[in-house]
């Protein structure tokens, strides 16, 4: 798999789409002011899909939130990875920390986002 880079964030949910359940989930967004008029462009990130009939429209938009968070997240556990992974984690005594670490590994190169 080649490493593709994700629409950079912040994301969020496009607050002017909503049809029949879905919530689009956007990014990149940049706007300005023509004539009075706001102009705005944005990247496609994704849409999460509801039936309002059976109330899963509010499970669609918990997932957007969710899917917006998740930028934040990877900077998150990044930064965790460089500044706060002891240099001898590997050799801890304690294998939930070293099961912790390895974990972290893993979904860092899941997202193609290993240090």
């Amino acid at each position: 798999m080649s490493a593709i880079d994700p629409t950079p964030g912040p994301w969020q949910i496009h607050s002017d789409y909503t049809l029949e359940g879905r919530t689009m989930v956007i990014g990149n967004v940049d706007g300005e002011y023509i004539d009075g008029q706001a102009h705005t462009t944005f990247d496609f990130v994704c849409d999460t899909l509801g039936d309002d009939d059976s109330g899963s429209a509010s499970i669609a938009v918990a997932n957007a939130r969710v899917i917006c968070a998740v930028p934040d997240m990877i900077a998150a556990l990044k930064a965790v990875n460089l500044d706060a992974r002891p240099s001898n984690w590997d050799d801890d005594d304690d294998p939930k920390q070293v099961a912790a670490w390895r974990k972290l590994d893993a979904v860092l190169a899941a997202i193609g986002g290993a240090a």
